[in-house]
C-alpha cells in the first residue's frame, strides 16, 4: 500500500527473499522425508488466542485467552494471556509441534529459563489448554529462516520424539521427560514472578545481558540504562 523509497533496492530485496523462501521450501521437504512415518506436516498458521486481532490469523483462532492459575493464601489467582503462534505442525497420530519464526537466530535454553523469551513455553500451554487438549506435544522451537542446517536447533523438544517426529539432531534443546515437566513448571513460576514485580512497581533498569539485550529493545532511545553507572551502584551496594 505504501510505495518503496527506492525501487531498485526493493527489487533486490525481493529477489533475496525469494532465494530464502526457496531454501526454506527445500528444507521443509527434507523434514517431511525425515519424518515420513509420522507424516508431520504444517497445519496451522498464525493461530491466535485471547483476542489477538490479525487479518492473517488462522480460522481456528479463538478469543479465549490462555489462563495460568496459581494458589495463594487468599485463594486461586488467574493470569490471562493473549498470543499468536506462528505455526503448528500436526502428525498423522495428532502429535503437535509449535514454531516461532525468526529471521536469523533463535533463543537458547538459558534465554527461555531466565525469562528473556517466553513465547515457546506460552505457546505450549495454549496448545494444551485451548486448542488440542489431550494430544501429545513433541515440542516447540524457533524456526530460523536464514539458519541453514541449524534452522530448528533452538527451543524445547522432548527426547522421545526427536527422531520420528522432529528429524532433529539438536542436543542443548532436547529434554528428558522429567526435565521437560520441571523446566516448564519453573518457567511458569518465572512468568508469575514478572507479574509480581510489576505489581510491586519494580522496574529495575538492569538488563539481564547488558547492552546485548538493549540491541533488541524497542525502548532503547528513551531508556536511562548506562552500564558503567549501574556497575558503580552495584559496587556501592555491595560495600554497604
Amino acid at each position: 500500500m505504501v510505495p518503496p523509497l527506492n525501487k531498485q533496492v526493493w527489487k533486490l530485496d525481493r529477489e533475496i527473499r525469494k532465494i530464502i523462501l526457496e531454501q526454506v521450501l527445500l528444507y521443509e521437504l527434507e523434514i517431511q522425508a525425515g519424518t515420513g512415518g509420522a507424516l508431520v506436516t504444517p497445519a496451522r498458521f498464525e493461530l491466535a488466542f485471547g483476542g489477538m486481532k490479525s487479518a492473517a490469523r488462522d480460522p481456528e483462532s479463538t478469543d479465549e485467552p490462555l489462563e495460568l492459575v496459581r494458589s495463594t493464601l487468599v485463594g486461586e489467582e488467574t493470569m490471562k494471556i493473549s498470543g499468536q503462534i506462528d505455526r503448528v505442525d500436526i502428525a498423522r497420530d495428532q502429535t503437535l509441534v509449535a514454531y516461532d519464526y525468526k529471521l536469523s537466530k533463535g533463543a537458547l535454553k538459558k534465554d527461555i529459563y531466565e525469562g528473556r523469551t517466553l513465547q515457546i513455553p506460552i505457546y505450549l500451554e495454549a496448545l494444551e489448554q485451548i486448542f488440542f487438549p489431550g494430544q501429545a506435544i513433541a515440542g516447540g522451537g524457533y524456526y530460523t529462516l536464514k539458519g541453514g542446517v541449524e534452522r530448528r536447533n533452538t527451543g524445547m523438544y522432548r527426547e522421545e520424539f526427536k527422531n520420528e517426529y522432529l528429524a532433529l539432531s539438536a542436543k542443548n534443546s532436547i529434554f528428558s521427560e522429567d526435565e521437560w515437566h520441571q523446566f516448564r513448571a519453573e518457567v511458569t513460576e518465572r512468568i508469575w514472578e514478572f507479574l509480581d514485580r510489576m505489581r510491586a512497581g519494580r522496574f529495575t533498569v538492569e538488563p539481564s545481558e547488558g547492552y546485548k539485550t538493549c540491541k533488541f529493545c524497542d525502548y532503547v532511545a528513551v531508556c536511562r540504562y548506562e552500564k558503567y553507572r549501574i556497575d558503580r551502584k552495584k559496587r556501592s551496594r555491595e560495600l554497604s
